[in-house]
């Protein structure tokens, strides 16, 4: 799944357990493996990761060693809780039981043969793409984060800046009064 899917379908499940929850929070725990794995794959260790873009951010101990983290951190991140809860979402959202994956789900418990992939250059990373946008299901999970995007950015009323500038210094949420949202309409 790709950037919108993971974002928006976090925000949103993490909004329906907690009004309270710091997005800000959520929006890093949501593409954590992927901020991990996308720096080692094409930067820092492509030998390693054998040119695969979901392995040791992918696995079950970085994740778990992340929700603890994010619960000691719960006197400074409001709603850490949630935050810790969400963070295995991404997992689920790349499907990560499958065959081929299981060994950086398991990982370091399973070893380092990641499944390697054939991407080169920006001709491959395109190719990569499309693939993912061709399946109905990385298709379903992108539009379904965009449409739950949409639906909060109208409801909080971010097209203002003053309102996307409360979000970004407080990471709160927070719906336009009804009587306003019937004003404009």
């Amino acid at each position: 799944m790709l950037l919108f899917g993971h974002v928006g379908l976090t925000i949103g499940l993490a909004r329906v357990l907690s009004r309270e929850v710091d997005v800000r929070w959520v929006a890093v725990a949501s593409v954590l493996p992927d901020v991990i794995d996308k720096p080692l794959r094409y930067l820092m260790a492509p030998a390693f990761t054998q040119s695969n873009t979901r392995t040791v951010g992918h696995s079950l101990t970085v994740i778990l060693v992340s929700m603890l983290v994010g619960l000691l951190l719960r006197r400074t991140i409001r709603g850490a809780g949630v935050v810790a809860l969400v963070l295995p979402l991404h997992l689920l959202l790349d499907g990560m039981w499958v065959p081929d994956l299981r060994v950086s789900l398991l990982w370091p418990w399973a070893g380092n043969g990641f499944p390697p992939l054939n991407e080169v250059g920006l001709p491959g990373l395109w190719n990569h793409l499309v693939h993912d946008l061709c399946d109905p299901v990385n298709l379903a999970g992108e539009l379904g984060g965009m449409l739950v995007l949409g639906y909060l950015w109208c409801w909080c009323g971010l097209s203002s800046a003053a309102r996307r500038a409360h979000v970004w210094k407080t990471g709160m949420l927070v719906p336009v009064p009804r009587r306003e949202r019937l004003q404009k309409v």
